[in-house]
């Protein structure tokens, strides 16, 4: 079933048996293929041009490509009717647009509402959640919608037991629950497992809607849709919530049948041919319809800046190469992971704006410091800038420079027919203290042919000891086949990574660095001749190097906005969980080097310098800390968290929801 999107305009091209000829005709009037590989079909069936309004003894089948196919189907029955209960969340989260937003979708499922069809409004407060009984009365719906009110608690599977009880009284042969909320149950005694076993036995169709960026209870609603053979979606905008109220109504009430079949996914031009039989009669329809191509092949890869200095922030994206069509939802999940100790994020909200066409339809959240996970579900992308999603990222400071791998993992992505996903990791420089070198290559020889030549590459670095070499070598592949780098005196390990012929990328560390450096680059050559200097150059090389050295053995010295600081090295770990927080935070850490048990002060400051609540923090012998803040009474925004332990300081961003 669609729960999303509108279907877009399709041209079919039918070819029915006139009405005037026989009294059953039937019509195709639109196909859905945003769900691929599940197409779905309306089809309109007539008998002597009236829409038939009892199905009873109609039977309908489709073939596709000349191939008889399985399909499900269901067609509206005003003898019988249908019986939808919308059970709608007003408790005091629920206010101004998103509560506007929700009465506006609720309208438009009842206004759909067809000869025979009734509805039920029930909201969240304890003794008064059924609002208005079942009613095919629209206008009496309308006012019961349009006089809702905000509440207090929220008693969910409490009042889906009643609506559930309501409907396992109503004749309707078509039932359906509909359910809407932004928080978590905290005011019901029924268990949601024994909800979802109810609709369940009582064949009702349960539609679960979670909303906002900030719902605890997604698993519990994902597993009770699950359980009761339902459907589950979550939106994060006030305009997606109305469309998918919408959606959700015209799937439900439609007036035409409704033919649903697993497709294939390697035709994109599809012949569809309905019969349908009613009363001896036979009626048939033709159509061509060309469903959205997509490749099977789709590559994730990381970008961004591609150094930062501490403090400065940039945006790491995540692009999708190539891009799917703009017909074809995509759902996808994945982990982003970064050195939290030299990347932390600015803000948990997603750089969507120009990438998804709803904005706000990506869920992205720390699952713990440094590993991020974003998630969608039927976004239509747009790719007006060519990024599929993105975070703001802010450099820190280290005890000295490093290049940051940042890496994609776990990846689920959907975008009609099942895809196979490949992905590229993305390397950031934080650059602490650093200098580009220029290196000298001493080496002209003549290689004999097939064995190895040895290309000698030595700089001189500046003041402060080198912690990391990092740099770019180009050299003639048509000449040279690379075979291996060495440190030329054993006092550095070097590794190279090969992303194509004629480019490597060289790192290094020091193991015991002493006098003039020098790498070794070995290749081969297929041929005898002469290796000159211009068949290997060294576009790049950087040295990254440990500043302002302190004699203090537990400290170092780095630059933080041009001025020399003390930084405690990082093998300190202080985190502050979860981000972004609702009522509490936890504080956890591990110092090195203590003696004895000892105590500090965790302070959270406002954006304008102000003092907003403080802690004692205990720090064990060991050197753990596991502590928790309450913030309940803390206004909701971004924060700045001091943690204060003898002579260290940790600085943490907090942001309050």
């Amino acid at each position: 079933m669609r729960l999303q999107a509108a279907i877009a305009p399709l041209v079919l091209f039918l070819a029915t048996i006139p009405a005037a000829a026989q009294p059953l005709s039937v019509s195709i009037e639109s196909i859905d293929a945003s769900r691929l590989p599940r197409l779905k079909m309306e089809t309109a069936v007539r008998w002597n041009g009236a829409q038939l309004r009892s199905t009873q003894g109609l039977t309908l089948s489709v073939i596709e490509n000349g191939q008889s196919v399985p399909a499900d189907i269901w067609c509206p029955d005003t003898a019988t009717g249908t019986a939808v209960a919308l059970v709608l969340d007003n408790s005091g989260s629920m206010t101004g647009v998103d509560f506007d937003s929700l009465k506006t979708g609720a309208l438009s499922v009842v206004r759909m509402l067809g000869i025979g069809d009734e509805a039920a409004i029930y909201h969240f407060s304890n003794g008064r959640e059924r609002v208005i009984d079942f009613t095919g009365d629209i206008s009496s719906l309308e006012t019961a919608i349009g006089n809702l009110a905000i509440g207090a608690n929220t008693p969910i599977y409490h009042t889906m037991s009643i609506a559930l009880q309501d409907l396992a009284a109503h004749p309707a042969a078509r039932k359906f629950l509909l359910v809407f909320t932004d928080g978590v149950d905290n005011g019901s005694t029924e268990r949601p497992a024994d909800v979802a076993d109810a609709i369940l036995l009582q064949n009702i169709t349960l539609f679960m809607i979670g909303y906002g960026s900030n719902m605890m209870s997604q698993g519990v609603m994902e597993d009770v849709a699950r359980r009761s053979g339902g459907y589950y979606q979550r939106v994060y905008a006030p305009a997606q919530l109305a469309a998918l109220l919408r959606e959700i109504g015209e799937e439900i009430l439609t007036q035409n049948c409704v033919i649903a079949w697993e497709t294939n996914c390697t035709d994109s031009l599809r012949a569809l041919h309905v019969t349908a039989q009613y009363r001896g009669e036979v009626a048939e329809a033709d159509t061509l319809f060309t469903s959205p191509r997509r490749p099977d092949q789709l590559h994730l890869r990381v970008s961004g800046p591609a150094r930062l200095t501490p403090g400065q922030r940039g945006i790491v994206y995540v692009d999708l190469e190539p891009r799917v069509p703009r017909e074809l939802p995509l759902s996808f999940e994945f982990l982003v992971g970064a050195d939290p100790e030299l990347l932390e994020h600015t803000a948990l909200t997603p750089v969507t704006l120009g990438t998804i066409t709803q904005n706000t339809a990506v869920q992205l959240v720390e699952l713990r410091p440094g590993t991020y996970r974003f998630r969608a579900e039927y976004v239509y992308p747009g790719f007006e800038t060519g990024h599929l999603v993105g975070i703001s990222m802010r450099a820190l400071a280290a005890a000295s420079s490093r290049a940051v791998h940042i890496q994609i993992d776990s990846v689920s992505l959907m975008s009609g027919c099942p895809n196979t996903v490949t992905r590229d990791g993305f390397v950031m420089e934080i650059c602490q203290c650093e200098e580009t070198l220029i290196a000298r290559i001493d080496t002209v020889a003549i290689a004999p042919s097939g064995e190895e030549l040895d290309v000698n590459v030595c700089w001189e670095f500046f003041g402060g000891q080198p912690s990391q070499l990092h740099g770019e070598v180009r050299y003639d592949s048509s000449v040279l086949v690379f075979s291996d780098v060495v440190s030329s005196d054993a006092g550095w390990d070097f590794r190279a990574e090969l992303p194509r012929q004629g480019r490597l990328l060289v790192e290094g560390v020091p193991v015991n660095p002493g006098g003039t450096p020098c790498m070794v680059l070995r290749f081969r050559t297929p041929i005898t001749r002469d290796v000159l200097r211009d068949h290997v150059t060294v576009p790049k090389l950087t040295a990254y190097a440990r500043c302002c050295e302190d004699a203090d053995s537990l400290s170092s010295r780095v630059y933080v906005d041009g001025i020399c600081n003390p930084l405690l090295r990082r093998r300190d770990n202080v985190n502050l969980f979860p981000q972004p927080a609702a009522q509490q935070v936890q504080l956890t850490g591990q110092l090195q080097n203590l003696r004895s048990a000892t105590r500090g002060r965790l302070r959270l400051y406002a954006s304008d310098g102000t003092l907003v609540t403080e802690k004692a923090v205990t720090v064990r012998a060991d050197g753990s800390i596991s502590e928790s803040l309450d913030i309940s009474a803390v206004l909701p925004g971004s924060y700045t968290a001091v943690i204060s332990i003898g002579d260290r300081i940790f600085v943490k961003h907090l942001l309050r929801l």
